[in-house]
């Protein structure tokens, strides 16, 4: 009986003992992978109707292709789920809605933006944001607009509602009497979608959503994915569209050109998010040189001062602390160069 000296196997046998188990590994990392998508695709449309988790829908989309990093595959699977979900939603509501492709795009940009943000890797995230927002936002303005939409019913609903309040509370106040009637309460609201509020309430979302999932990751998987916003900077051509659009804004109230100040006003806005997530970045590299205790108390005083008056003093004061950073190196452990990597 021939005898093989232990590493001298025939090359057949060698590649028999390896392709094969490499091979079932692969197919059932395909197969958890696929499991895990699934499973977060139903908990998206599940958090979608329920309540307060309603504000986290897009979370589980961001820890399936966090986990899985299957962008394409986990988009695919959501969106057969979401427009399985409005389809049967929409027959068991006595048929087909005339805004349901409407609908149905939306959400498909919704979440195909929302992956892009999460999962992306060759776009800086700080522009992806951007982009993702300004996109969602003008087909939610879209949708939100069109006479007879599921969004625009709601608007009513709550305008309608509020001035039922208003008016049980019997107050002699004419100016709040004024506010409190539908067409100025709906004009309110258009205003202030319109100038970047929209943009403002996309944003946020993509952002709670964001860190919801890379949290999930990091307290099930252990694993971090993220850097922070420690090292975050903002592009060094925001300030000129910050003043530009101040500018062209007084300009366009003063000649009233609608159109331009409410882009004007949209540029504005994500300027100030850009600069105001540049002052959150100065803070938490302040307080990561700090001792836990004194990180500790300041998070509790900054808990009770957001729901405080002084949270708009907060707010104000870490926009400003971003904006002089363009001139004052105040991170100087941090090298401005890290701010144009892809991860910031």
């Amino acid at each position: 009986m021939p005898i093989h000296e232990e590493g001298n196997e025939p090359l057949a046998e060698k590649s028999n003992i390896h392709n094969v188990p490499a091979g079932e590994a692969e197919t059932s990392e395909n197969g958890k992978s696929l499991i895990v998508i699934a499973v977060c695709s139903v908990l998206c449309m599940f958090f979608m109707r329920i309540g307060l988790l309603s504000l986290f829908y897009l979370a589980p989309l961001g820890y399936a292709v966090l986990v899985t990093n299957r962008l394409r595959l986990t988009f695919f699977t959501a969106a057969l789920t979401v427009i399985g979900f409005l389809f049967i939603s929409s027959l068991l509501q006595g048929g087909y809605s005339a805004y349901l492709w409407l609908e149905i795009f939306y959400f498909l940009l919704l979440f195909f933006m929302f992956l892009w943000i999460t999962g992306g890797k060759k776009t800086r995230t700080a522009y992806r944001f951007v982009i993702a927002s300004v996109l969602c936002s003008v087909i939610f303005l879209i949708y939100l607009f069109t006479p007879g939409s599921a969004l625009n019913i709601v608007i009513e609903i709550i305008v309608e509602d509020f001035h039922s309040i208003l008016s049980s509370t019997n107050t002699t106040d004419t100016a709040l009497l004024q506010f409190a009637q539908p067409e100025s309460l709906a004009q309110t609201i258009t205003n202030f979608l319109l100038r970047g509020g929209s943009i403002v309430s996309l944003m946020m979302m993509f952002f709670i959503n964001r860190q919801f999932a890379v949290t999930s990751v990091w307290i099930i998987k252990k694993r971090r994915v993220d850097k922070g916003l420690s090292s975050f900077f903002a592009p060094e051509n925001t300030i000129w569209f910050l003043s530009i659009s101040l500018a062209v804004i007084i300009l366009s109230s003063v000649f009233n050109f609608t159109i331009l100040e409410i882009i004007a006003w949209n540029i504005f806005t994500l300027c100030c998010i850009i600069f105001f997530v540049q002052g959150i970045g100065i803070a938490k590299n302040f307080l990561s040189k700090r001792t836990q205790r004194f990180r500790m108390v300041i998070n509790i005083l900054l808990v009770l001062a957001i729901f405080s008056p002084l949270s708009i003093v907060i707010v104000l004061a870490l926009l400003i602390l971003g904006i002089i950073e363009i001139w004052l190196p105040i991170r100087l452990g941090i090298r401005k160069g890290q701010a144009s990597t892809p991860e910031q």
